[in-house]
């Protein structure tokens, strides 16, 4: 597929099914400003633009500041070098996607999407041997840093903006509870669309809840 001449004139990107399910939930519309948190390779951003209508953004980082028109589209993660090949593929794409650095996040955008690190349990079928790797504190650890990331993350959402959490992971501690010691702490938020995978079908298992902030409080 990537030797075809439709991958080659950016018509189409590979993702899994349920990558591209969970993507809806974030409903990204034309206009709207929107930041992939958790941003990696950018296959949601690609996604997001896609969404939105193709290459409409513009805008880049220099100096300290956007010149020219904002961005639409933020890309950002803890690992840069996870994006490395975010423009080249927005470029064949027709996407203008802003790789943003820690010190220069929008304070505020109509959707923050969360595709969280996970146990990658969703992609055990693909990755057999994972299942026998992933201990028990491991799992631990990676609830407490999804935990932190959401925290991180709702501070970009206003009062009616949307934050979707996802996991490539069909696990309870990581998906329903999480959500659920996440508005245990942030009131301010409610859930509007769940989505669940398990890997059955033609997509890895995932997990998305798409969340609301419906007051200033929080």
């Amino acid at each position: 597929l990537r030797r075809s001449a439709a991958f080659a004139s950016g018509l189409v990107e590979i993702q899994d099914l349920s990558s591209q399910r969970v993507a809806r939930l974030a409903r990204a519309a034309p206009g709207e400003t929107l930041l992939d948190y958790c941003a990696g390779g950018g296959g949601k951003a690609l996604a997001f633009a896609a969404h939105q209508g193709g290459a409409h953004q513009s805008g880049a980082y220099q100096g300290g500041a956007y010149q020219g028109e904002a961005g639409r589209i933020f890309a950002h993660d803890a690992a840069p070098a996870r994006m490395g090949d975010l423009p080249k593929r927005a470029e064949r794409a027709g996407a203008r996607i802003v790789l943003c650095p820690p010190a220069a996040l929008p304070q505020s955008c109509d959707c923050v999407f969360v595709d969280a690190p996970c146990s990658g349990s969703g992609a055990w079928r693909r990755n057999p041997d994972a299942k026998w790797s992933l201990r028990a504190a491991e799992l631990d650890r990676l609830v407490e840093t999804q935990a932190r990331v959401l925290d991180a993350a709702a501070r970009h959402v206003p009062v009616g903006g949307r934050l979707v959490y996802a996991t490539c992971s069909i696990l309870h501690a990581e998906n329903e509870a999480q959500i659920g010691s996440f508005l245990d702490r942030r009131p301010d938020f409610e859930v509007v669309d769940r989505l669940r995978f398990l890997p059955d079908g033609p997509g890895d298992g995932f997990f998305a809840a798409a969340m609301r902030r419906f007051s200033p409080s929080g």
